[in-house]
């Protein structure tokens, strides 16, 4: 039983808890989820080897994307995807952008993604500073490690180790066909630097069956005609 003298108290607590003063917890936001049109074109697209169109459709989800990254749901995975794809298109740039993005809202999908700068350093002619930091770094992308390896060894000159990284990638990641022109360009690399002009050629022409307008198979051509011209 309580006692008359508590009921003013009660009452007066019992004011206090009314609808409007009692402050609810927000909710939070909901999970960011990309639209499945732009995931269907950008899937579409970066399969058919366009990677240059792909980053373009990220590109448009690009603010909302970072803006979501504290948020759950997909967009640090989106965001790890626009990396690879302006790596395989070559805008560096934007990539870093992206990359620095993802570093910034401490993704674990950062490190994976910090893999294409090793990359990216080594197209841009740094591939002996890339290799000397090797020894301290932790390569998170499995695929795109494979490919990072290749290169340091063939910097090194050590032709038969880049072949077996080569030869893994093609081997562990062959559902992930962007790794195709690149590894068939480094490839057709080894054979010019051990003389093999005609796996050279060889590899050159598969490269141009598998990517006949990416900036790989234009690159081993460029190549090759300038060996043929120091050659001839």
């Amino acid at each position: 039983m309580i006692k008359l003298k508590w009921i003013p108290l009660l009452l007066a607590g019992a004011a206090l808890l009314t609808s409007a003063q009692v402050q609810k917890p927000a909710a939070p936001p909901p999970p960011f989820i990309l639209d499945h049109t732009a995931v269907e074109q950008f899937n579409e697209t970066f399969t058919a080897g366009d990677f240059a169109g792909a980053a373009d459709i990220l590109n448009t989800q690009k603010p909302a994307l970072i803006a979501a990254l504290a948020r759950p749901g997909d967009a640090a995975e989106w965001m790890a995807k626009l990396v690879r794809a302006e790596y395989h298109s070559g805008d560096f740039a934007s990539m870093r952008s992206a990359v620095n993005a993802l570093k910034k809202s401490g993704s674990p999908l950062a490190g994976e993604a910090a893999v294409y700068e090793l990359l990216a350093q080594m197209d841009e002619g740094k591939a002996a500073v890339v290799t000397a930091a090797l020894p301290n770094v932790t390569l998170s992308d499995c695929a795109a490690a494979e490919m990072v390896y290749a290169r340091a060894a063939v910097e090194s000159g050590d032709h038969k180790t880049a072949l077996r990284h080569l030869a893994r990638l093609g081997a562990f990641h062959y559902r992930e066909t962007d790794w195709l022109p690149p590894a068939l360009y480094h490839e057709s690399l080894i054979y010019r630097q051990t003389g093999a002009a005609k796996a050279e050629q060889f590899t050159v022409r598969e490269l141009k069956a598998s990517d006949p307008s990416g900036r790989w198979h234009q690159k081993a051509v460029e190549e090759l005609k300038k060996f043929e011209q120091q050659e001839g």
